[in-house]
């Protein structure tokens, strides 16, 4: 990534106040570190290191085929957290086997 692309980028995302905001063209989502601080509910360093560590290592089961169903997933958070999770009927998605609770237990 160039500093010219970086600064384009950084610009779109200031004109969204800070995104989320899918990057024309691509299957990219941008938003700046404050936005995602509050969605991911992060407060110091540590947890932002800790976040972005297992969304990466997430994403890289993911892309290797080791998924499972997203009910499934829901239904485990479901009994960990004690609450009932209803996913959208007919909803198709596979997700990361591992790191699960740390990426869905932040909402």
């Amino acid at each position: 990534m160039t500093p010219e692309s970086t600064k384009q980028i950084e610009q779109v995302v200031a004109q969204q106040h800070g995104g989320p905001v899918q990057l024309d063209g691509t299957n990219v989502i941008a938003m700046s570190t404050d936005v995602f601080r509050d969605m991911m509910g992060i407060g110091t360093e540590e947890e932002m290191a800790a976040s972005v560590a297992a969304l990466q290592k997430s994403m890289a089961e993911a892309r290797g085929g080791k998924t499972r169903p997203l009910t499934d997933a829901l239904d485990d958070l479901g009994r960990r957290h004690e609450v009932q999770i209803h996913p959208v009927k007919g909803l198709r998605i596979k997700c990361a086997k591992s790191e699960i609770s740390t990426v869905f237990a932040r909402f």
